[in-house]
């Protein structure tokens, strides 16, 4: 069974630019093939042995830190706006980008577009956990077979966000490093 994925960082395109290429990067085909997910499911098993690599954005600083052997940087953006990952797969899809707030909108105006966006009928999404902060908030939930996931931190004029989406049959094991990936994304501009 095919299905396409449609990064969350499509969602925010109508509120805030970004840049196409790397929407489109993140537009990806997955095969929703239990052989792989089997095989992807195995080598996540043991959440100690994980090895992380650190990106990080010089244009608007920001780092993460990625599980380098389950996702494959794809290459910065050609603005060197972000990054996309892809897990071998395709079963998981991260994406980071920076963008200037160039609507001065503050952390409550980015997170309500956001929750307008996810809620948007169009989108299949089904937002099960969101909160927001003094600057950044995080939204998740399920969109078919797949569970989503946003970080959104603003940093003074900066908006910086972190996309994951995977199959959701991944779920029991991925969830932990989605976890040790969120807590990771932060900016590295001093205050």
């Amino acid at each position: 069974m095919l299905f396409e994925i449609v990064s969350i960082s499509w969602l925010l395109a109508s509120e805030i630019s970004i840049d196409p290429i790397l929407v489109e990067r993140s537009i990806s085909t997955f095969d929703n093939c239990s052989n792989d997910l089997f095989k992807l499911s195995q080598s996540i098993d043991s959440f100690e042995n994980i090895v992380y690599d650190t990106y990080y954005n010089r244009r608007f600083n920001f780092s993460v830190d990625y599980p380098s052997g389950l996702l494959l940087a794809q290459g910065e953006s050609i603005n060197g706006d972000g990054q996309s990952f892809l897990a071998p797969d395709r079963s998981i899809a991260m994406v980071v980008f920076g963008q200037h707030n160039r609507d001065n909108l503050n952390i409550e105006a980015l997170y309500q577009n956001a929750l307008i966006n996810f809620n948007n009928p169009e989108h299949s999404k089904i937002i099960t956990y969101q909160i927001q902060h003094d600057n950044w908030f995080v939204i998740s939930g399920y969109s078919n077979d797949l569970v989503f996931y946003q970080r959104t931190i603003l940093e003074g004029n900066i908006i910086q966000t972190l996309t994951i989406e995977y199959n959701a049959a991944l779920q029991p094991e991925f969830d932990d490093i989605v976890t040790e990936i969120s807590r990771s994304f932060r900016s590295t501009n001093p205050r």
